[in-house]
């Protein structure tokens, strides 16, 4: 028997968010140093770090830069417990900064950069531990991961079917911010569709394995 994983392994986009408030940005001061702050974000790798701070044995899979943003979330992942061993580096890409312009009541803007050769997006099936994902405690992602064209809308329903076939219990965050699938282009409605067939049929297994 191959030595079971346990951990929650969430899967998908991670940046780097930087906060500001436009009213420090439109000071009148002809030198300013402009107050901001930073944390991990992204919508599984904010779900990374919520799962961690629950007490919850976490991973996080997922394609970052060799740059400040990569080291900058590594870094803050493994201080949280996080295991970033299925983290994959590459030089030539990107790790996004999403900057949140927080207006005078409170709302975020959000502004991400760079906008080309983004990791995120970026995710080779053949690169990942396998065995992890077969003996994990869970397996989640997000909608948002496969919003843009990479290689990850076609490996990421792949890991789910993996983990399905393993009966290793899954989740997804369809968060994809539009009106309807119409939006979004026919690559990103299949990989979700897939994804979304997966979790109705474990709805479907859980309801009949109650009723018995």
């Amino acid at each position: 028997m191959p030595e079971r994983y346990n951990k929650a392994i969430v899967i998908g986009d991670v940046c780097v968010d930087v906060h500001l408030a436009i009213r420090d940005l439109l000071m009148d001061d002809v030198i300013k140093e402009v107050p901001y702050f930073i944390t991990p974000g992204g919508t599984s790798g904010g779900s990374a770090v919520m799962l961690s701070k629950l007490g919850v044995d976490t991973s996080f899979l997922g394609t970052i830069g060799v740059d400040y943003g990569g080291r900058y979330l590594k870094e803050c992942f493994e201080k949280l417990k996080i295991d970033t061993s299925l983290m994959i580096e590459k030089k030539d890409l990107n790790t996004i900064n999403v900057f949140a312009f927080i207006d005078e009541q409170g709302e975020r803007h959000l502004w991400g950069f760079p906008r080309v050769s983004q990791a995120y997006v970026d995710l080779d099936f053949n690169a990942v531990d396998i065995n992890k994902i077969k003996t994990a405690s869970w397996l989640h992602s997000s909608g948002m991961t496969l919003l843009k064209q990479g290689s990850i809308r076609e490996s990421l329903p792949l890991l789910y079917k993996t983990a399905y076939e393993a009966g290793v219990p899954t989740s997804f965050d369809f968060n994809t911010r539009v009106k309807d699938l119409s939006f979004l282009d026919e690559e990103a409605v299949f990989a979700i569709e897939n994804i979304l067939l997966i979790e109705l049929i474990l709805l479907i297994f859980q309801f009949a394995y109650q009723k018995n």
